[in-house]
């Protein structure tokens, strides 16, 4: 009793193919994603950080609650609403 060996038609395996090359390249390109996700996540903890330095630097410069215009540099003391 011989055995046959089975085989996909050359449709078949263009389509088996096609659809594996497409599902691979999809699986690198949600994984570059990933990591440009953590890069821009850890770059904005950065940013952060920065943020509180400066603004911890401005506070003791200028006051708590002060108010500052970023568009031209203002800072506008606060003042305690009056009773």
């Amino acid at each position: 009793m011989s055995k046959k060996t089975l085989k996909l038609t050359k449709n078949e395996l263009e389509e088996i193919t096609t659809l594996n090359k497409a599902f691979l390249e999809t699986k690198v390109k949600l994984a570059d994603v990933v990591c440009s996700q953590k890069t821009l996540l850890d770059t904005l903890d950065l940013m952060k950080s920065k943020f509180a330095l400066v603004e911890q630097k401005l506070i003791t410069k200028y006051g708590d609650n002060s108010t500052i215009n970023l568009n031209d540099g203002t800072v506008t003391p606060y003042k305690e609403p009056e009773k």
